[in-house]
């Protein structure tokens, strides 16, 4: 009977213990369960904030290489009928620098109003030196001797032979009318196509950029040019107070010019003009120094009859003088001299018939004679 009872309270205990495991093993497994549960979720989470990936639009946009000045660039599906004009600005008689050349990407629509439009990119390669013209013009802008120096083309790189910038061009083309532009919808998406197409361009064998092109042409550490130091980024500054003309002709060569042309402004010699470069920017030189100097007999020395005349005319339009005029032999040029130098009586001689020009439509079949 006791061995029974013995017996009885075993077994009994051993119910209990499994009963006491059982139930802490389900709460274990419940608090494991929700412990997953949770990491789980919060890996779900930090999924969810994980950064996107970025998608390159342009993958299957068409490739444009040119192999003469050694880049390429992609375009859109809706620039696929783009046409392809390339020209040279050289250094034509009376044109000033820079000089570069135009790879431009011309595409023609017509607008919800009817009207056709063009919108074009244009990609410019420059020489190093004309390049170098570029920048001296945006730090120097009162100087006129370098031509559209207002305008401040963005740099994409360079290679061995050139600096590219770049820009866009647009215009309505039919029914034409004078100073109106693109409709504003039409505008705003084809300058976002522009950039994007921009974003793409490449340099084949790219020169990199160096230290030097960061300031180009904006020193600020110095005062004084060091010779031999064509490196420094002080030059502009410096050339701006130069008060010896053979300093010059250590400076780096593309400062040469800016560096003599500042010398004539310093020292008020015209002379120092002949030591340019180029006889455009001799010519260009010896305007500004005698408009600056209100002395028309420097204009003498511009062999160009154009760039000569126009020296005549500003500075007898700035003194009020008509007598000046005189030194002008073309007489249209003279007539615009004299109306500019005495605006409340212009003077306008007309040559002699005999020296008439004739003017003939072969087209309507007329024709009649004007002056020169």
């Amino acid at each position: 009977m006791n061995l029974f009872k013995k017996q009885l309270g075993f077994i009994l205990s051993l119910v209990i213990l499994i009963a006491v495991a059982l139930i802490a093993g389900g709460v274990i497994g419940y608090y494991s369960y929700k412990t997953f549960q949770e990491i789980e979720g919060i890996s779900k989470e930090l999924e969810m904030v994980k950064p996107e990936q970025v998608i390159d639009e342009t993958v299957d946009w068409k490739v444009y290489k040119n192999e003469e000045y050694g880049f390429e660039m992609k375009f859109p599906e809706s620039w696929a009928d783009f046409e392809l004009h390339e020209w040279k600005v050289d250094q034509d008689p009376g044109r000033m620098p820079p000089y570069f050349d135009t790879i431009e990407f011309k595409i023609d629509r017509i607008q919800d109003d009817g009207k056709e439009y063009y919108f074009s990119v244009r990609i410019y390669p420059y020489s190093h030196d004309n390049w170098a013209v570029r920048r001296l013009g945006q730090q120097t802008k009162k100087y006129f001797f370098i031509s559209a120096s207002h305008l401040s083309y963005p740099y994409l790189g360079e290679n061995k032979d050139y600096v590219f910038s770049w820009d866009t061009s647009r215009g309505i083309l039919s029914p034409e009318e004078l100073g109106e532009d693109l409709a504003e919808n039409v505008l705003q998406l084809r300058t976002q196509e522009a950039e994007s197409i921009i974003s793409t361009f490449k340099i084949i064998d790219p020169l990199e950029k160096t230290a030097e092109w960061e300031n180009y042409f904006n020193p600020r550490e110095c005062k004084d040019i060091r010779e031999n130091d064509f490196a420094n980024k002080c030059y502009l500054e410096s050339l701006k107070a130069i008060a010896e003309v053979e300093i010059c002709k250590k400076v780096r060569p593309d400062y040469q010019d800016f560096c003599y042309f500042q010398g004539v402004q310093n020292l008020k010699n015209s002379s120092i003009c002949e030591n340019l470069s180029t006889l455009i920017n001799q010519e260009s030189c010896y305007l500004n120094v005698a408009i600056s100097l209100k002395d028309a007999s420097i204009c003498k020395n511009i062999p160009t009859e154009r760039w000569r005349n126009m020296c005549y005319g500003d500075i007898a339009e700035l003194l009020k003088d008509p007598s000046i005029c005189e030194e002008i032999e073309n007489q249209k040029a003279k007539g615009y001299c004299l109306r500019g130098a005495n605006p409340e009586q212009p003077e306008l001689p007309i040559p002699p018939v005999s020296e008439w020009k004739t003017y003939i439509n072969e087209k309507h079949k007329y024709s009649f004679r004007h002056p020169p």
